[in-house]
């Protein structure tokens, strides 16, 4: 294990350059988990990076935070993963009562990635942009760190996809993992993405299912039996995970598939 660092102490040298190829940006958790979860990208201001605190764990620098991480507040405060901790309470401690906002804080700061955690967590793109269409992407920054990221957030998205072997350093690593058996990808612009990565290793398609009659939910099958499960996003939005009874039936879905 290796003491604390930050993102950008991490994954960024003066000679080199940003390390794409590794999990930068990526929350993780426990790596040993049968359960590995996907969003699109971070959630936050990018300039976070600064002081944003993670250990690492083994040769592949498994990332996790435990209590003595430095985090920027609104992470405490993220809507996300306060669902996140939803869906994993009723997938894993389904007998136990409803958490208040407070207890669920408490398992985001000091649960929800760290070492013993139910999930790995996995973002395909490195950066955290909190602003709606990238309207204030890299906007006003200017230090030695963001001299080499695009100032177009389209271009970044392509220079990630061609210039970087990111996208198949992320699909290796849930792959050929040992113990993770079902990756979750939450949000419906990862599914493009994410069946075009897994293309060569997928044997075909599972029966899809829906929630609330309306949003569908589709399994993918790879070729090691592993599952990919395309969810809409865990949002207030009508067309998102957006309720306990829709973060249930998610879990109830999730289940079957991790055993």
């Amino acid at each position: 294990m290796e003491d604390k660092k930050t993102i950008l102490k991490r994954y960024f040298s003066e000679s080199d350059g940003w390390n794409y190829e590794s999990f930068f940006g990526c929350d993780g958790g426990n790596h040993k988990a049968k359960l590995w979860v996907m969003a699109i990208e971070p959630g936050g201001e990018i300039t976070e990076i600064e002081k944003a605190e993670y250990k690492t764990v083994g040769k592949e620098g498994f990332p996790y935070r435990d209590g003595g991480c430095k985090i920027p507040c609104k992470w405490e405060e993220s809507k996300f993963d306060l669902e996140l901790v939803d869906v994993l309470r009723y997938l894993f401690d389904s007998d136990k009562p409803d958490m208040d906002k407070e207890k669920r804080q408490e398992y985001l700061k000091y649960s929800l990635y760290n070492l013993n955690s139910p999930i790995f967590k996995l973002n395909l793109y490195p950066f955290p942009d909190a602003n709606e269409r990238g309207k204030s992407w890299m906007k006003e920054i200017s230090n030695n760190w963001s001299s080499s990221i695009p100032k177009s957030k389209n271009e970044y998205y392509k220079y990630i996809k061609e210039k970087t072997n990111r996208f198949d350093f992320l699909k290796n690593q849930f792959y050929n993992s040992e113990h993770s058996k079902v990756l979750l990808l939450l949000g419906r612009s990862l599914e493009k993405h994410l069946r075009e990565i897994f293309k060569d290793v997928t044997l075909g398609e599972g029966k899809s299912e829906k929630i609330d009659n309306l949003l569908e939910i589709r399994f993918v099958t790879l070729k090691n039996k592993k599952i990919l499960i395309f969810s809409p996003f865990l949002s207030y939005y009508n067309f998102c995970i957006n309720s306990a009874s829709r973060r249930e039936q998610l879990a109830r879905i999730c289940r079957r598939f991790i055993g």
